[in-house]
């Protein structure tokens, strides 16, 4: 597993981080590549730009995100309102699932999320956003 950290500071920079990852891919076994987004700010643009640059850099990635109240990137707190964390793995073995839940009726999207879990013996770990 590599894992590449960044800050959004310009959407040139982000398409040359994107680039940087697509080359190491290039060079390595990869079996899923993974984007998570966090943000301080919803500023839907900016979004946009960034979706499809990845759809275009990195078109098999899955991406996701979801908003906070401050990130921490390298240990410390970021000046940037966006970073990125992009996650590579390198088993074939490996298996990454996206699922969204309404959140409306918690007890409900538990149920739902525990028969996924139970329909798949591969899952060995959740991660909520």
């Amino acid at each position: 597993m590599k894992q590449f950290q960044f800050e959004y500071k310009s959407f040139g920079q982000f398409k040359n981080e994107l680039t940087k990852i697509k080359q190491w891919e290039s060079s390595h076994i990869v079996s899923k590549t993974v984007l998570q987004v966090y943000s301080v700010e919803l500023e839907n643009s900016i979004f946009i730009e960034m979706f499809a640059a990845i759809d275009e850099i990195l078109p098999d990635a899955i991406y996701l995100g979801c908003s906070s109240n401050g990130n921490i990137i390298d240990g410390k707190i970021s000046e940037s309102d966006i970073i990125i964390i992009c996650t590579i793995f390198e088993y074939p073995s490996t298996k990454v699932k996206v699922l969204q839940y309404d959140m409306d009726n918690p007890a409900k999207a538990a149920e739902m999320l525990a028969e996924e879990v139970n329909k798949n013996n591969w899952v060995k770990a959740i991660e909520f956003l």
